[in-house]
């Protein structure tokens, strides 16, 4: 009887064992969720913010163009037009490889403003 105790008692504190590791592993598991979420989160604002930046920027330039045209200096319209065209050509989705033929297409030396040499 004394050895069926013990055996019980080794049971019980082999389950209170598996109980504790079971809850630890919960544990780290519901922190690294918690942290992946914080992660995407923090991920999403930054996408967010990435997207605003470039919108006041074309604005801004947008803006600038049109005072520069209202005063007829075609110089300024054109440098807007080219930056504008720039910043559209490096903000967008693409991830791929580029055509070199584009690249030139869109360096501001190439586009044959009178500014550029």
């Amino acid at each position: 009887m004394l050895d069926e105790t013990g055996r019980e008692f080794n049971e019980i504190e082999s389950l209170l064992a598996s109980f504790r590791d079971m809850h630890s592993r919960l544990r780290q598991s519901a922190n690294e969720l918690v942290t992946s979420q914080s992660r995407e989160l923090e991920s999403r604002m930054m996408t967010l913010q990435a997207k605003m930046n470039p919108h006041f920027l074309y604005n801004t330039i947008a803006t600038i163009n049109v005072l520069a045209d209202e005063q007829g200096n075609k110089d300024i319209t054109m440098i807007c037009k080219d930056l504008s065209g720039m910043l559209r050509y490096i903000t967008s989705e693409s991830s791929g490889n580029v055509l070199i033929i584009d690249e030139i297409v869109h360096t501001p030396v190439h586009s044959g403003h009178p500014f550029r040499k």
